[in-house]
C-alpha cells in the first residue's frame, strides 16, 4: 500500500512492532518517528495515522474508549470524530501534539489480544 510515495504497509508494521499496546500519543510518536528521514508534513502523517487507526479497528485488533466506555458508532464516525477535533499543523510543536493526546483527545486507544483480552491505555 502506498501513500503519498510512502510505504504505508512497511510504516504499519513497525508501528505495530514498535508500539502495540500502547497509547496513541505513543502510536503518533513511533509513526514520526518512522517518517522523520522523509520530507513528510504534518496533514501527511495525520492521514496516515488515521488509515494506521482504521486498519486496526477494522482488523478487529483496536477500539477507541474514553474513561472505561467504547466509542459507540461506526469507525468511520468514529475517526470522523478524532479527525474533527484533531489539533492544526499551525497549532503547535511536539510538545502541544502531546499534552492533545492526554488532555484533550476524544478517545485513547484499546488493544484487543486476539483471545479477546483489552488492554486499556
Amino acid at each position: 500500500m502506498t501513500i503519498h510515495g510512502l510505504d504505508a504497509r512497511a510504516l504499519f508494521d513497525s508501528v505495530l512492532c514498535h508500539s502495540r499496546g500502547y497509547s496513541m500519543g505513543s502510536l503518533w510518536q513511533s509513526l514520526n518517528v518512522d517518517v522523520s528521514t522523509l520530507d513528510v508534513s504534518f496533514e501527511v502523517c495525520t492521514e496516515l495515522f488515521i488509515l494506521f487507526l482504521r486498519e486496526q479497528m477494522s482488523a478487529g485488533a483496536m477500539r477507541l474508549a474514553l474513561n472505561g466506555t467504547f466509542l459507540t458508532g461506526s469507525i468511520d464516525e468514529q475517526l470522523a470524530l478524532l479527525q474533527r477535533l484533531w489539533p492544526s499543523a499551525d497549532s503547535g510543536g511536539e510538545d502541544e501534539m502531546y499534552f492533545w493526546f492526554l488532555a484533550e483527545a476524544p478517545a485513547g486507544v484499546v488493544w484487543i489480544d486476539p483471545d479477546g483480552v483489552e488492554t486499556w491505555t
